[in-house]
């Protein structure tokens, strides 16, 4: 790390150890802190220092050593992927081995070799430091953005009234669990016998729930604040930052009416970043384990194949999981009435139990995706389906343990306990807002609450989460809390505030894509303002095209057209789905599948009008993206030749 003489400094081995933190913290501004890349990037300097000292002391020479630290390093957070490569031919100990070989190859060369490092370390030094500036950008205003972690968000919630012998409240969230009729028709998995147990037990289990928002810390934030997210937090559709949010959730209403009351609160580690809510009385946590950021971190390492069973992240995830549940079903009596809140991520992916509780875990990188992003990191909708139930199986064997002791623990003043997902599944979700996305399937869940042996104002069959606390605070603390209505609301992941109401005029979530995307109300142009052909080769930047949402765009023809054929300029990279309309009734559709480009960017087609459109006629068109990229532009729109009638 010193310069001697001409000699530069020796830096290139400490900023690549730098890189990978600072860079999977970039993918993931606005969902995790900066602070929680403090020890991943200390341990990797001293990673780094230690293993350049050792080569300098078996070398004498300080550059050689920095070059083969820079070489280790980068192959040790490349190892992941390099590994992930070569899956589908060699196992990961043969590929561990096989780099490992190449790996000690290149430094015996460089040994031996001993080659002059002075413009080379510089040239490095340079490469490493673009790398890292290159994640500037995002990390700074991500830091001026950032809300402050110990400011308190406002509460206006009632003073609890204190009751003698208050119940122990349990509030169980698993992650993604569908409900009863989901399950049976999409996955043809007969969940009745856990059903049945639940009721058998005097839960009250909600046929017709569905969650008021289709991500998690939407879902939480509302449920532990007891209003929609549109209430409590300032939703700008374009803001992509969740942090704000978070900060809702981590000082929720529900925990500080209930702590008001005498509650002791306790909160488990998920493993989910969005999820952790750490300053209550007791943070139950196995013992140190990364999170959902560490663990990615993990996977980019040989790290997981070399300790495969101790500290594999997924094996992680499998013991967090099971430590979770093992600790609720062997709960105590306490002195304080209790509150205790526990998201476990079972049965949403990763998919690592089997219908025992025996370890399997996937083929490839750690990742806690769902929905579109399961099936780009590698996975099937068969798989999702096979590994889905699997962990409903398994986690229905071991709530059915936790909910017998928890109803022992004080059996003369039962808890209240309620079982509820944060959303479905997502075996057809589409993370960009794709027509394939199944809201049925992904608004459904499952909803079971046990209330107070003597309490009669049980749950109604369509009650949302959104709803629940308000319910339960009447019944414990008499707080006056009216129900609000029971929305869903649908959001892409880059767009988590773009909120869209989903439910139909009685409630219930839309069965039919057609509903649902009547119900958008795309954007309006006129035709004439993109009738006019853009000049071959235009980027998707040129002046003229217009960058749509997943909502799509209405264009209105201002006269009924009976042409045949249509020129449709859009990304070469994305899906589109057009429809004619003749007033508001849609008389024909047509999916536009990524076809040849004639640019390297936009594409221009000529499309052949559905014969029941170019025979009714049409006024409007309405195009909205489907799969890609999430970013879509729409270039020009031309109408062709009327049709012979």
């Amino acid at each position: 790390m010193i310069s001697l003489g001409k000699r530069p400094y020796i830096l290139h081995p400490f900023l690549f150890a730098l890189f990978p933190v600072f860079f999977l913290f970039a993918l993931n501004v606005g969902q995790m802190y900066f602070i929680d890349v403090i020890i991943p990037a200390a341990i990797s300097i001293v990673g780094v220092a230690i293993v350049m000292l050792i080569f300098f002391l078996i070398i004498k020479d300080i550059s050689l050593a920095g070059l083969i630290a820079s070489i280790i390093t980068l192959f040790f957070f490349s190892y992941g992927h390099l590994a992930r490569l070569v899956s589908a031919y060699i196992s990961h100990w043969l590929s561990l081995t096989v780099l490992i070989l190449i790996l000690v190859i290149i430094i015996a060369i460089i040994v031996r070799k001993k080659p002059k490092l002075i413009q080379t370390t510089r040239i490095l030094n340079i490469i490493a430091a673009a790398l890292l500036l290159i994640q500037v950008p995002q990390i700074f205003m991500a830091l001026i953005s950032e809300p402050s972690s110990t400011e308190e968000t406002s509460d206006n919630s009632p003073v609890a009234n204190h009751k003698e012998n208050l119940p122990d409240v349990y509030f169980i969230v698993l992650d993604g669990y569908g409900r009863q009729d989901v399950l049976s028709e999409m996955y043809k998995y007969d969940n009745s016998d856990f059903i049945e147990f639940l009721r058998s037990n005097d839960f009250t289990v909600a046929d017709s729930s569905h969650s008021n928002y289709g991500q998690t810390l939407l879902s939480l934030a509302g449920t532990l604040n007891m209003d929609y997210v549109q209430n409590i937090h300032e939703c700008d559709s374009l803001a992509g930052d969740r942090l704000p949010l978070y900060e809702k959730l981590r000082h929720n209403k529900v925990m500080n009416l209930f702590k008001k009351a005498g509650y002791t609160i306790s909160s488990f580690s998920s493993g989910y970043s969005l999820s952790e809510i750490r300053k209550v009385d007791n943070y139950i946590s196995a013992s140190w384990m990364p999170g959902e950021y560490g663990n990615m971190l993990l996977s980019f390492t040989p790290l997981p194949v070399i300790f495969s069973r101790l500290y594999s992240p997924f094996e992680i995830h499998h013991k967090r999981v099971m430590h979770i549940l093992e600790n609720l079903a062997d709960r105590k009596k306490a002195d304080t009435p209790q509150f205790i809140f526990a998201h476990i991520i079972c049965p949403h992916p990763p998919f690592v139990f089997s219908p025992d509780g025996e370890s399997i875990p996937p083929d490839r990188e750690f990742n806690m995706e769902d929905g579109s992003h399961f099936l780009n990191e590698g996975g099937t909708v068969e798989e999702y389906k096979t590994g889905y139930i699997n962990q409903v199986k398994y986690i229905n064997a071991q709530m059915t343990k936790v909910i017998e002791h928890l109803l022992t623990v004080d059996p003369d003043n039962r808890p209240i306990i309620i079982i509820q997902a944060d959303h479905g599944p997502g075996s057809e979700l589409s993370w960009v807002g794709s027509s394939e996305t199944n809201l049925k399937e992904r608004f459904s869940i499952l909803n079971a609450i046990l209330l107070p042996k003597s309490e009669s104002n049980a749950p109604y069959v369509t009650i949302s989460p959104v709803n629940t606390f308000r319910l339960i605070a009447n019944i414990l603390f008499d707080s006056g809390y009216e129900p609000l209505p029971d929305k869903s609301y649908f959001s892409t992941w880059e767009d988590p505030f773009d909120l869209m109401p989903v439910n139909d005029n009685n409630g219930l979530v839309y069965d039919y894509l057609l509903q649902y995307y009547l119900s958008l109300k795309p954007g309006k142009i006129e035709y004439l303002h993109i009738s006019h052909p853009l000049p071959p080769g235009s980027g998707r930047d040129a002046e003229q095209c217009l960058r749509l949402t997943p909502k799509g765009i209405l264009i209105d023809l201002e006269r009924k057209y009976h042409a045949t054929l249509m020129e449709l300029c859009v990304e070469d990279d994305d899906d589109y789905l057009v429809q004619y309309l003749n007033g508001d009734t849609v008389v024909a559709e047509l999916t536009l599948f990524h076809l040849e480009s004639h640019s390297d960017i936009l594409r221009d087609d000529t499309l052949i009008v559905p014969y029941d459109a170019a025979m009714t006629g049409y006024d409007n068109i309405i195009i909205m993206p489907q799969n890609g990229d999430g970013i879509y532009t729409l270039g020009y729109i031309r109408l062709g030749n009327p049709a012979k009638r």
